[in-house]
């Protein structure tokens, strides 16, 4: 990856060894720009995924996703974060009409 963005990036941002953290702007993104999606997935395809995991525990960091602030958001420690789940439910959804 790092050969392949020669002559695209600034060689200091190519080489560097740090990763950016980019949680609030994925955070943002989800918020703000896929918002209708993610509300749509936890509305009406939470049943496709009822037998992996627990609707409870993801419905309550669902809760802690929209009420908390940028910062305050913590990394999922308690199952998998609300997208990962909506993008699982529509992937099932999908499957199914494939079939």
């Amino acid at each position: 990856m790092r050969r392949a963005m020669k002559n695209i990036l600034p060689e200091k941002v190519r080489n560097r060894r740090t990763k950016a953290n980019m949680s609030p702007s994925f955070r943002h993104g989800l918020l703000n720009h896929d918002r209708e999606l993610l509300e749509q997935v936890m509305q009406n395809h939470l049943y496709s995924v009822e037998g992996y995991i627990n609707t409870k525990v993801l419905s309550n960091s669902y809760e802690q996703l929209l009420s908390a602030s940028q910062m305050q958001y913590p990394p999922s420690s308690t199952g998998m974060p609300p997208w990962q789940v909506a993008m699982f439910a529509l992937w099932l959804h999908h499957s199914k009409l494939k079939q």
